[in-house]
């Protein structure tokens, strides 16, 4: 938990969300209960193999956890750092869906960590209904930081785009890219958070400022990496031949090869399928901030890759398209 002085400084308090009293002391929870006026949780474990029992605890009852102490002590405002990967249901399915239309049903997810997303917004929304102020934020593909392309690797997009060059290949799928700055999300939301109007909405915080995955490719070969097209199918096949010490997405190779539902791959349900989401309350809230996401574009891309190349993930373009060692991330 961080908690604003007032003054210049952000005081960091140690807890944890899977402990009662969030880890705290009690009298240290019951002092910040008496003094805090507003909540923004954001804790969770992003995890794209494990299922919806294994971030339960975390995802799911650390929110029933942070709505509590929300209602504890002095009345607050409660605001909720979801994700956009709630629509990724049949529900929602090549559908166009506003911010604040309800979230109805909890059937046929891909991944475990969007079913604790659906389920946390549903207490959010039990509380709301017995007067909690409450309001929740679906960012999407969150991503490095505008000016210097920090980003961790250890999402799925980031992956994605080492783990390709690595290979030396990279897929012709029909996905768009929904790459939204992390500075930008976090400006976006405080910003929102602040306004009376944003109580008891949801909002999507998502760039609209799409790229094709194909034309992502073509500015990548452009940005100096020697990289082919080929189908998924071949894609697929290369990528699990590596291990995971050649590449940093083999370990997430199941999400590509996975054909559960009905044969709906993760490329499917976040490509053909995926539904087209508003935004607009977001947009006007924001407006006359002087925060805006920006589009995914050359400068942008290239602050990623500069960024992946001086942290040894990724040749730089001058070296060719090969790493001259194989970093063992995991160890």
């Amino acid at each position: 938990m961080l908690v604003d002085t007032g003054g210049e400084f952000i005081v960091p308090v140690p807890g944890d969300l899977n402990q009662a009293y969030l880890g705290m002391d009690e009298n240290t929870y019951e002092t910040l209960a008496d003094c805090v006026d507003m909540v923004i949780h954001n804790g969770a474990i992003l995890n794209f193999v494990l299922p919806y029992s294994k971030m339960k605890l975390t995802n799911v009852t650390g929110t029933a956890r942070a709505i509590a102490f929300a209602c504890h002590g002095k009345a607050k405002y409660f605001h909720y750092i979801s994700s956009y990967s709630v629509y990724d249901n049949p529900s929602h399915f090549q559908k166009h869906v506003l911010e604040d239309d309800p979230l109805e049903s909890p059937d046929g997810y891909f991944l475990g960590y969007s079913e604790t997303k659906w389920v946390a917004e549903k207490l959010v929304g039990i509380a709301r209904e017995r007067g909690l102020r409450a309001s929740v934020y679906r960012p999407g593909d969150i991503t490095g930081t505008l000016n210097d392309g920090i980003w961790k690797l250890e999402d799925l997009i980031s992956r994605s785009i080492v783990g390709c060059i690595q290979l030396g290949y990279f897929p012709e799928i029909n996905v768009n890219l929904h790459l939204t700055p992390v500075d930008y999300v976090a400006e976006a939301i405080v910003c929102i958070a602040f306004k009376k109007e944003s109580q008891n909405r949801a909002f999507n915080i998502i760039n609209q400022k799409l790229m094709p995955m194909k034309d992502f490719y073509l500015l990548v070969k452009q940005l100096g990496y020697q990289a082919e097209h080929i189908s998924f199918g071949e894609w697929c096949e290369k990528l699990e031949a590596c291990t995971a010490e050649e590449n940093v997405l083999r370990i997430l190779s199941c999400l590509f090869t996975d054909k559960r539902l009905a044969g709906e791959g993760l490329v499917e349900r976040f490509g053909v399928r995926q539904a087209e989401i508003d935004s607009k309350g977001a947009e006007a809230l924001l407006k006359g901030s002087g925060i805006v996401c920006p589009p995914v574009n050359e400068a942008l891309i290239k602050s990623y890759l500069s960024h992946f190349a001086a942290c040894g993930y990724i040749p730089k373009p001058e070296e060719g398209g090969r790493l001259k060692k194989i970093f063992d991330f995991f160890r």
